[in-house]
């Protein structure tokens, strides 16, 4: 199941047709959830998911999931997990205006690279979420961005998370934040900060923290930065 909100922004794989001689795609997919077809089904028959089909419209044309979209991954890199987006086509234009659904990537199950690429590139669109669009995102998505996801994180899509999304995020994450990111926090959010999470930041993250949240600390949340 992929949630888009970027979070939801979580984005899958669905085993649909396999390829002779072809590598399989990994098993487990950064900041989303790579699914079995039995899961797709069943997202498709509870109309649970939107799922976009990255095969050419030749092959969308000659068979699809019901009410699936068509946008085709134009792939020219390798079919390795590292592999260069910056070499395939992918027309983000296409995709669901809804950026809180749940989207489903599927093409030629477990060989299916453009699905799986498709994916990776989506989660990676997480800078262009509006700030209503972070907010809107459930504390089980946020708990499974990547560090490199917070990190690429403006100020104002911090700043739009909500107490109950910054408790969700793990040590990793919180570490992972800029120091403007922990200087823009508000009072509230930095009082929702656990003492495990006040204890990840680093010695740069702590001094980046405005004095007048500090002084709306606890005084356990103050021994914890030590």
């Amino acid at each position: 199941m992929l949630r888009r909100v970027v979070l939801s922004m979580v984005l899958s794989s669905v085993p649909f047709m396999a390829m002779a001689n072809e590598p399989e795609t990994p098993t487990s997919l950064k900041g989303g959830k790579v699914i079995t077809a039995d899961e797709g089904g069943a997202l498709s028959k509870s109309k649970g998911a939107v799922f976009v089909d990255t095969r050419s419209a030749l092959n969308f044309g000659k068979g699809h999931v019901p009410g699936a979209v068509s946008v085709a991954y134009k792939e020219k890199s390798d079919k390795v997990e590292n592999f260069d987006g910056s070499q395939d086509q992918f027309e983000f234009a296409k995709m669901p205006a809804d950026k809180a659904a749940k989207i489903v990537f599927y093409s030629d199950g477990p060989t299916g690279w453009k699905s799986y690429k498709a994916a990776v590139l989506s989660i990676k669109q997480l800078g262009s979420l509006t700030t209503t669009q972070v907010a809107a995102m459930e504390t089980r998505d946020v708990a499974v961005l990547t560090q490199t996801q917070i990190r690429v994180m403006t100020t104002t899509q911090v700043v739009a998370l909500s107490t109950a999304q910054v408790v969700a995020l793990t040590t990793g994450q919180v570490g992972a934040l800029t120091a403007g990111s922990v200087t823009a926090l508000s009072s509230g959010q930095v009082a929702a900060l656990t003492n495990g999470q006040l204890g990840a930041l680093s010695t740069a993250q702590v001094q980046a923290i405005d004095v007048t949240d500090v002084a709306a600390m606890s005084t356990t949340q103050v021994n914890a930065l030590t």
